[in-house]
């Protein structure tokens, strides 16, 4: 098993196309989730469960990494504001980080970076 620093707690999961990791750090309750390949209707309640899952014990902060997303499609897309509404309502501050530009404008055309509160290119 590979050494880890205290309170560092690693969790990853692979399914057909998503990638979800999770980081404790001290006392502030940071997550990650990481993303990669398609976001469409076939996986959407997967990412959800999996968002659901990360935000289930109230973290202050939750990064949600789609920098390795290929392609999200407006279905892909509906688990995000579900997560985004739910971080809302707990306290915790969500951000969708390294989202390619195609993945961006797919964001950006259903209003997803208005929401996140930051109208925007790029994601990061």
């Amino acid at each position: 098993m590979p050494h880890r620093p205290p309170g560092h707690i690693t969790q990853k999961r692979r399914g057909r196309s998503l990638l979800l990791g999770f980081r404790r750090s001290g006392s502030v309750a940071y997550l990650a989730v990481h993303l990669h390949g398609n976001i469409d209707a076939v996986s959407a309640e997967e990412v959800g469960r999996l968002l659901d899952e990360a935000l289930r014990g109230g973290p202050e902060a939750l990064d949600v990494d789609l920098s390795e997303v290929e392609h999200i499609s407006t279905d892909g897309i509906v688990p995000l504001f579900s997560a985004l509404k739910k971080a809302r309502l707990s306290g915790t501050h969500m951000m969708v980080v390294g989202a390619s530009p195609h993945v961006w404008a797919a964001l950006h055309r259903v209003g997803f970076d208005r929401a996140l509160g930051r109208p925007q290119g790029g994601g990061s």
